[in-house]
């Protein structure tokens, strides 16, 4: 399983490993076995970063560009289904809004064409009294 098809909490749990579990591992190894400081501090920085840029900020990223195609969906400023290539909860949360968006515009149609039937059938039922009452 890849990196972008993890779930969410095991991508929380490796973004926070990397961002304050391991350095304060490496600080642990650095009073330990009286390493250079400036190993562990570059340890740490990279660790810090990759925990940051490779983990953390893909999932955020993701989150913020399904919630602002929901936003434009919604508002009817967009139109159409969100696409997404995640399959862990941000997708199925896009997949799920996806069918309610779709549901929603079957009942509009649905709503619209009753809406049609009940104009022509008052608008027979109109004509018939006026004829009936012309007799």
């Amino acid at each position: 399983m890849s990196l972008n098809d993890a779930g969410l909490e095991r991508r929380l749990v490796l973004a926070f490993g990397f961002m304050s579990f391991i350095p304060i591992l490496f600080i642990l190894w650095t009073m330990v076995y009286k390493v250079d400081l400036s190993v562990t501090l570059r340890l740490t920085i990279a660790s810090v970063f990759f925990g940051y840029f490779f983990i953390a900020r893909r999932m955020i990223k993701s989150m913020l560009v399904v919630t602002e195609k929901v936003k434009a969906i919604s508002s009817g400023q967009a139109s159409g289904a969100i696409e997404t290539a995640e399959h862990n909860e941000i997708g199925e949360l896009a997949r799920a809004f996806n069918r309610i968006t779709q549901d929603l515009e079957q009942k509009i149609d649905e709503l619209e064409s009753s809406r049609q039937l009940v104009k022509k059938l008052l608008s027979r039922i109109g004509t018939a009294i006026i004829s009936y009452e012309g007799d």
